[in-house]
């Protein structure tokens, strides 16, 4: 997650790191600028918040942080898809990345889809959402991912890759690295030349209760103390058999000053 966005500065490029959160209630009406969105991405504030497809059978949540909006769609079967959309495609276009089932796809250019269709209603892949009421936010993941940043800071890339279910995956740049030993091969490198500090500022819940995802804000600081970078990320929650909550996905981007690639 926020790994290979620290790549990306000591680098070049890469994930993201973290581091050292009876009548059924109306529709829900969003801010007209929620916290979290760039210049750039104002234009996105309409999709933040929840959403459920036209037959019941999807929902998706839209939270915004350091610039980026990250959703995520939870279908039947406890499958899942992520996503990350921000202004850093060409001259500033709008471009989305998206993971699921083990496959990375983007950049995409964002024109038409999603698309608003209404106050309460949106079109994206060919299917129609409508505004759900608000889904309220998530302590436990919150807390799971505060103690993932503990476990990095305290225990470095031991840490990091224990809180990783066992098919869980970081996403970044089109590539996907999955397992304990290759997730933690890939974060030693990086947890050697950097501080990584990061923390939740928004959540949510999915459906059943067994997934959800948080998105927060972190930085990237040198032995020396400075912050040579920082950004945003998305992480999504799996809950296991034990009861715990583990890493399924994460993925992250740097802060939209300059069009970059995640």
């Amino acid at each position: 997650m926020k790994r290979v966005l620290v790549i990306a500065v000591l680098a070049a490029c890469g994930h993201k790191a973290k581091l050292d959160t009876s009548s059924p209630p109306p529709p829900a009406t969003p801010d007209a600028q929620p916290a979290g969105l760039s210049p750039g991405t104002e234009s996105l504030a309409w999709i933040v918040g929840d959403w459920v497809s036209e037959d019941g059978t999807q929902h998706e949540s839209w939270l915004a942080a350091a610039g980026a909006v990250y959703g995520v769609r939870y279908a039947p079967g406890g499958k899942f898809e992520a996503y990350i959309v921000d202004d850093a495609g060409d001259g500033g276009a709008l471009v989305r990345w998206t993971y699921a089932e083990q496959q990375a796809q983007g950049p995409i250019n964002v024109v038409d889809d999603p698309k608003k269709t209404g106050d309460q209603t949106m079109s994206d892949s060919g299917t129609t959402w409508r505004r759900a009421p608000n889904v309220s936010t998530a302590p436990a993941l919150e807390d799971a991912d505060r103690a993932f940043f503990a476990a990095t800071r305290d225990r470095g890339a031991d840490g990091w890759a224990d809180f990783y279910a066992p098919d869980g995956v970081n996403w970044g740049g089109g590539q996907i690295v999955s397992g304990r030993d290759a997730i933690k091969a890939d974060i030693a490198g990086l947890l050697a030349k950097a501080k990584l500090v990061w923390r939740p500022v928004g959540s949510r819940m999915g459906p059943s209760d067994g997934l959800g995802f948080t998105v927060g804000t972190f930085e990237v600081v040198s032995p020396d103390g400075k912050t040579i970078a920082n950004g945003s990320y998305e992480t999504v929650w799996a809950k296991q058999p034990d009861g715990s909550w583990k890493v399924a996905a994460d993925a992250g981007r740097p802060d939209n000053d300059k069009p970059r690639s995640p």
